[in-house]
Formats: structure tokens, C-alpha cells, sequence
């Protein structure tokens, strides 16, 4: 069924407003990724960035609708001007948080900043750029620093055990390893989730194994480039476990993970992630709540009965 014309303008008004919570969130993130050092926490520049943004323009938005064209949920009572607005507000808010979820992860790889280095010697002290593109660099399994953990599961998995296996190597340089301080620091990651029952059995022990055993397989020097650590609980026992370290030097307190994977390619996946996510998920969504759960001034009078 054709949409009157009023509420198609209604839903490009929503559509557009999205696009540019985005596009707003994108720029602001492409510049921190870009020029700083990432040493934010994930969860501020993931979902508080997207949040604030999304709720400033929203609102302002949802407020000029309000005033242009009177519209109304129809599952609240008419009156409740405000709450009507919120919703509004909250919906917009919310589906520019996830759609940023991937978006994110596009940008965080396309622009993020880049440290490309002949060898690790060359590591400037108290640096820890996104991305370090090496020409040389040594790492040896021998000098790696385990650590088990476990954890108890909550809400949903309460009934579960998640496990964890960390490895951290020194990164050295191919010429003179092992004679100066680490320049940098390489970390490995295992976790499974088993069931209460089974850790009360073995306390992990079969998959603490596994994970050592699979690690004194792997080359781990087979790698393109390495991408920082995110900050959270693992950054922060992983930079403990390097001060341990006989080779570890305050300077050079930069964890990260090997990649061999383009990153070009890692960003086009991610941003084709966010295309199929607008197109195919929040457009029919829109359409969908504004075509069934929003009434605006202007509908036939059996559209506004709801409402009464």
C-alpha cells in the first residue's frame, strides 16, 4: 500500500536522521583513530561515542517533527507528549548504536593509526600506535609468560565457567634479540565455556592443556602486522604479566595482537556488514513502527481512532 505522502517524509526524516548520527559518530571516531594513540576504553568510543551523538541529534530532530507535524504512539496515551518524543528519540538512539557496531570495526581498520617501522628497534618509547607494520622483528616461544583464569558465568550463563589461556611474548629485534629490552609485546588468546559441572570434575585442566599444546604449534611469526590490544581487565593483566618480565622496560609497555589479514579487506567487510544491516534490518523497521505503531496529524480519521 502506498504511504501517504506526509509519512513517507516522516520516514526519510528518520532515515536521513540516522545517516547522519552516523556520519557525525564516524568522523569524530576516524579522527581519534587517526591521530591518538587508542588508549580509551572500547566501551566510550564504541557505544558512549554513538550514544551522546545520538541522542543530541535525535532529539533536536524528533522535537522539529513534533512541532511540524504533530505525531502519536499509538500504544501510549495521547496526552503523554513527552513520552511520545522519548520514544522517538530512543529509537533513533538505539539503531545508530548497533548499526555503529560494525561500522566501527571498518573504520577502526581503514584509518587507524599506522606505525610503519624497518625494524622493532626503531619503536619510539612510550608510543603504542592502532596498527605496527614491522620489517624485522623476533619473538620466541621460549620466553613466553602463561597465565590460566577462569571465571564464573552470570545472567543467562550462570551456570557456567568461562576459561581463558593468555600467552605474552617479547618482541626483539632479528639482529640483537635478547640483548636489550622488549620493544613491544606479543599476546595470544584461548577461552572456551564449559559447564559447572564439568570445571567441578577437572577444573579445566583438558582445555588449559589443549590451548598450551596448540600454541607450541602455531608459527608465531607469521604475521602481516600487529593491531593493539583493546583496553579492558585482559589489557591490564597482560601489561602486568610484561612487567614481570625480565626483559620488559617501562617505555615499551605496548601489548598486541599479530593479524594476517589485509586490513583493507577486513575494513570493506565490516562496512558491507553496516550497508546490509540499514538496507535490509532498520529500513523495513522504520517502515514497519511508522507505518503501525506511529499516528500523524494528517491520517484518515480511522488511522487516528487508535489513538483515542
Amino acid at each position: 500500500m502506498k504511504q501517504p505522502k506526509h509519512r513517507r517524509y516522516f520516514i526519510g526524516a528518520m532515515l536521513i536522521a540516522l545517516l547522519f548520527i552516523l556520519l557525525v559518530s564516524s568522523l569524530v571516531y576516524a579522527w581519534y583513530i587517526h591521530t591518538q594513540d587508542d588508549g580509551l576504553p572500547i566501551f566510550i568510543t564504541r557505544i558512549l561515542l554513538p550514544l551522546a551523538v545520538g541522542a543530541a541529534i535525535s532529539s533536536v530532530l524528533v522535537s522539529y517533527l513534533y512541532q511540524k507535524n504533530n505525531f502519536y504512539v499509538l500504544l501510549l496515551p495521547a496526552e503523554r507528549y513527552a513520552a511520545h518524543r522519548f520514544v522517538l528519540t530512543f529509537i533513533l538512539t538505539a539503531t545508530a548504536i548497533v548499526l555503529f557496531q560494525p561500522l566501527f570495526t571498518s573504520i577502526r581498520y581503514n584509518v587507524g593509526k599506522v606505525l610503519h617501522l624497518q625494524s622493532v628497534e626503531e619503536m619510539p618509547a612510550y608510543e603504542q600506535p592502532t596498527f605496527l607494520s614491522l620489517g624485522e622483528w623476533h619473538v620466541d616461544r621460549m620466553r613466553v609468560i602463561p597465565i590460566h583464569t577462569y571465571e564464573n558465568g552470570k545472567g543467562w550463563n550462570y551456570n557456567k565457567v568461562h576459561l581463558k589461556s593468555l600467552f605474552l611474548l617479547p618482541i626483539f629485534s632479528q639482529k640483537n634479540a635478547y640483548q636489550n629490552a622488549a620493544k613491544a609485546w606479543l599476546a595470544f588468546k584461548y577461552e572456551n565455556t564449559i559447564s559447572k559441572e564439568e570445571f567441578a570434575r577437572n577444573k579445566g585442566r583438558p582445555y588449559f592443556e589443549q590451548s598450551l599444546s596448540h600454541f607450541k604449534k602455531i608459527n608465531v611469526g607469521a604475521f602481516l602486522y600487529f593491531e593493539l590490544y583493546d583496553q579492558g581487565t585482559e589489557k591490564q593483566v597482560l601489561t602486568q604479566l610484561a612487567r614481570n618480565h625480565s626483559y620488559f622496560k617501562s617505555s615499551y609497555s605496548a601489548v598486541y595482537q599479530g593479524n594476517s589479514v589485509d586490513r583493507d579487506w577486513i575494513s570493506l567487510r565490516y562496512f558491507v556488514y553496516t550497508l546490509l544491516g540499514f538496507l535490509l534490518v532498520v529500513v523495513p523497521i522504520y517502515w514497519l513502527i511508522i507505518r503501525y505503531l506511529i499516528a500523524i496529524d494528517g491520517d484518515d480519521e480511522q488511522s487516528l481512532r487508535h489513538i483515542e
